[in-house]
């Protein structure tokens, strides 16, 4: 076992991190980081993530084979490593840290120090790229296509809601949802999403 690798062993870490948003770090990614950042180069661990970023941003697909010889050869190693180095990065960029917190908490999980400060540069140079990533595509889940409304037949008093949705929770593609709504509550509905919408033109998304 290396060196670096040895200086990863350590104690349970119970601590909150704020690039967690002042929660606690999955089990996963500290495991992955002991078992497998750790067995890099700092060189190499930058070289590794700054290519991460590139694909993320991009939406690129990932060829396991480009970087499964870092990892001795091995795939698993390898995608573990990219989704810990992803997860790291985005969870960074998204509760808004500084590049030497970043680093700092890094230490702290059991990366060495020249690892976390090089993954600290990675994120600096990428910040606003990653920020800008997140602001296109984080909020875009179930996504409205268009809309269609239409009395219910039969004498019934409601109105039938018809939503076409893209990139929906539920992993599909493109979706149709259909929601049937009493006539007197429509007054109601329209109220609150009013109130929503006020809510909304408040907040300054470039915070």
């Amino acid at each position: 076992m290396s060196l670096s690798v040895n200086m990863c062993m350590t104690h349970s870490i119970t601590q909150k991190f704020k690039f967690c948003g002042d929660g606690d770090c999955p089990d996963y990614i500290l495991a992955i980081i002991h078992s497998n950042l750790c067995g890099l180069s700092s060189i190499k661990l930058k070289s590794f993530s700054s290519r991460v970023v590139l694909l993320i941003i991009n939406d690129t697909t990932v060829d396991e084979t480009e970087f499964s010889n870092l990892f001795d050869g091995s795939v698993n190693d390898f995608k573990s490593a990219f989704e810990c180095i992803r997860f790291l990065l985005l969870s960074a960029v998204r509760f808004g840290v500084t590049k030497d917190v970043f680093s700092i908490e890094l230490q702290q999980l059991g990366l060495p120090r020249e690892h976390s400060l090089a993954l600290g540069k990675v994120f600096d140079e990428h910040f606003g790229s990653i920020e800008s990533y997140l602001r296109k595509d984080s909020l875009y889940i179930n996504k409205l296509l268009s809309s269609n409304f239409v009395t219910c037949d039969d004498g019934i008093d409601c109105v039938t809601m018809k939503f076409r949705l893209s990139n929906s929770i539920d992993g599909s593609s493109e979706t149709e949802q259909t929601i049937n709504i009493n006539n007197t509550d429509i007054p109601i509905l329209l109220k609150e999403l009013k109130i929503i919408k006020a809510k909304m033109d408040e907040l300054d998304y470039g915070q």
